[in-house]
């Protein structure tokens, strides 16, 4: 091989790196863009849950604890049913804040709306009810996303355990997940999940509680938010970006003024 045809290898070796310094910064700038401008506050809302405030952002995920204890109440110590009512509404914050910002309710019963289950210490599965969706809150007119100010559900009843003795305890967990695709039209709104829990007594029929009883429900734990990304990567990944296509640039306009040997 000839030193000219040697020469015009590692020029083009060079220009080849330099261009993908240079592409790959783009590309790192461009994806934290993106990531910058998809973290934004503007789509926060937030969720009250398990008797807790949690702020929510698309990609959030977590999950709260409520526990129920029989201890025993008033004159009636023997067994108990237990059952459980889960009810839930969402609003949106144009109908919160009288104008139109944010116009579909959180619980709207999509695959984009706020998601939630519900588990327990035993294993069992509990239900969230059928989504009803309308114009504002109730009486109103009904309506379907993406325009669904108010949403509400119910399921009550749910049979949890039968003629358990005193010292009975059960932990239910509240699993909640913000899609990373949920969009604008849920910007500042709000969700509410109540569980309730209730304890009957098998031999007298008497309905012995549910939170404000003595002996029946205990407290809520602290919500836990799920594994996120962290909120510098964004910026630390357009801090990559620029230094490739600065080194791409700089090594580009280094062999371009090199002189020819």
């Amino acid at each position: 091989m000839s030193a000219a045809l040697r020469t015009l290898c590692v020029v083009r070796r060079c220009r080849l790196l330099s261009a993908a310094l240079a592409g790959g910064g783009l590309l790192s700038v461009g994806l934290g863009t993106v990531g910058v401008l998809s973290a934004a506050p503007v789509s926060a809302a937030s969720l009250t849950i398990c008797g807790k405030s949690v702020l929510l952002a698309p990609g959030d995920a977590g999950t709260c604890t409520y526990t129920i204890r029989w201890s025993g109440a008033g004159t009636y110590r023997g067994r108990v049913n237990v059952a459980l009512d889960v009810a839930m509404s969402s609003y949106a914050s144009g109908v919160a804040l009288g104008h139109v910002v944010g116009t579909e309710a959180l619980l709207d019963g999509t695959s984009v709306g706020l998601q939630v289950a519900i588990t327990d210490s035993a294993g069992n599965t509990y239900g969230i009810g059928t989504v009803s969706c309308f114009a504002a809150p109730p009486p109103s007119a009904p309506a379907s996303p993406p325009n669904a100010a108010y949403c509400r559900s119910s399921d009550e009843n749910q049979v949890v355990a039968s003629s358990e003795p005193k010292g009975y305890r059960d932990t239910f967990t509240v699993h909640w997940s913000f899609p990373l695709a949920a969009g604008n039209q849920y910007q500042g709104g709000g969700a509410t999940v109540t569980l309730r829990a209730v304890l009957t007594g098998s031999a007298s029929g008497a309905v012995l509680g549910a939170s404000a009883q003595p002996g029946g429900v205990g407290g809520a734990g602290t919500p836990d938010t799920g594994a996120q990304l962290p909120a510098y990567l964004p910026e630390a990944v357009i801090g990559v970006g620029l230094g490739l296509l600065l080194a791409g640039t700089w090594r580009w306009r280094r062999e371009r003024w090199r002189p020819a040997r």
